[in-house]
């Protein structure tokens, strides 16, 4: 998603400063706390179920700060302002190559005899968990890294 020749804020200036930068990452551990908080009178299913809802908690709540800081302190469109435009060009490309992606980077991992991360399974114990698991690993995860990195920093 990148900047259009259309959007009135040039992506090439940012407009917040370091003292917005040290804000956002002050942020960040009273959003684990409230997260913490948030998830923690809840019986949820299991591990993964769990760990799945703390982590979207806290990636919210520091989406929350990240928007007071882009939005809410300078006024400005905070989707634009972080380099998001909604076009798709190629979208259907996207869909075709990403599951043939996926797929050969599964087999090379099969063939390469590569060893995963022994604390997956523990979180993976029932359907429930392998689809919470999948859905952070696939959207909330990526996205918010795709903001705060590559928007924000």
């Amino acid at each position: 998603m990148t900047p259009t020749a259309d959007d009135n804020i040039p992506r090439e200036e940012a407009f917040w400063t370091y003292e917005d930068l040290a804000l956002f990452v002050g942020a960040v551990l009273p959003a684990l706390a409230g997260a913490l908080l948030i998830v923690r009178p809840f019986h949820l299913l299991n591990k993964g179920v769990q760990q799945f809802a703390y982590q979207c908690s806290a990636y919210a709540l520091m989406l929350g700060a990240l928007y007071l800081l882009v939005a809410w302190r300078y006024h400005r469109p905070f989707w634009r302002s972080l380099g998001w435009t909604f076009e798709f060009r190629g979208g259907w490309l996207y869909l075709i190559l990403g599951p043939v992606m996926a797929i050969g980077l599964t087999m090379l991992a099969y063939f390469l005899h590569a060893a995963g991360n022994p604390a997956i399974p523990d979180l993976i114990t029932d359907r429930a968990s392998m689809i919470a698991v999948a859905l952070f690993g696939a959207l909330a995860g990526p996205v918010f890294e795709e903001l705060v990195f590559r928007g924000f920093l």
